[in-house]
């Protein structure tokens, strides 16, 4: 527990790091004297709550709104402040990124292969691998039994850290569309972290026509 400053005493660590995806959150525990509030160095980190009432233990949790793009670890500063005192928490962004090369993908009725690509410096540590919600329909060719790929499609150790990765999802074939309807699903690059957990790193929406819609 650290020596109280101010108004302001920090009960968590003063240094914390979050993974490279939305929705990531980390809890900053702390005693204010007074009423207090909080602000952040970064659009890509949002605060909840970000004000509240002294006297007691608080907990605000600092939530990741973006994905690391930057190709780089970033910091942010979180302040909270009370009684015109204030006390700081670093907040760090790890650079762990996988991308497509688009976002959207629309397939005729007659299917054919996902030509995309992607990008990815997920180290061995964190497997990459892609799910999908197109289930039966999407076929992985890399399946020697041809079996429908539902929800886990690939997984593909990327290089080192130090290096990028790049590939393309042409192994994955969707299968035509009979129907007279269209139909839609996505495909999703995600890691999983060291304690296990799913950590969705990008998204491609894909579209496919009806078999008897207007060309």
């Amino acid at each position: 527990m650290k020596d109280e400053v101010g108004g302001v005493r920090i009960v968590t660590d003063e240094k914390q790091t979050v993974y490279s995806v939305p929705q990531q959150s980390v809890p900053i525990g702390f005693y204010a004297g007074g009423d207090w509030t909080a602000t952040t160095t970064a659009n890509w980190l949002q605060l909840l709550p970000d004000h509240g009432e002294g006297g007691r233990a608080n907990t605000l949790v600092a939530a990741t709104t973006a994905l690391n793009r930057t190709k780089a670890v970033r910091s942010a500063l979180v302040s909270i402040t009370s009684g015109g005192m204030t006390q700081t928490v670093t907040i760090t962004q790890s650079d762990e990124y996988a991308v497509f090369s688009c976002d959207t993908l629309d397939m005729t009725a007659e299917g054919g292969k996902i030509n995309v690509g992607f990008e990815t410096n997920a180290p061995d540590s964190l497997r990459l691998y892609v799910s999908s919600t197109l289930g039966e329909y999407l076929v992985n060719e890399r399946d020697s039994a041809a079996k429908a790929a539902g929800s886990r499609v690939m997984t593909q150790t990327a290089k080192s850290r130090a290096a990028t990765f790049t590939s393309r999802l042409d192994w994955l074939r969707l299968l035509p569309n009979t129907t007279s309807y269209a139909r839609s699903g996505i495909l999703l690059l995600a890691i999983h972290d060291k304690k296990g957990l799913r950590l969705d790193l990008d998204t491609l929406h894909i579209r496919q026509a009806g078999a008897f819609e207007e060309k």
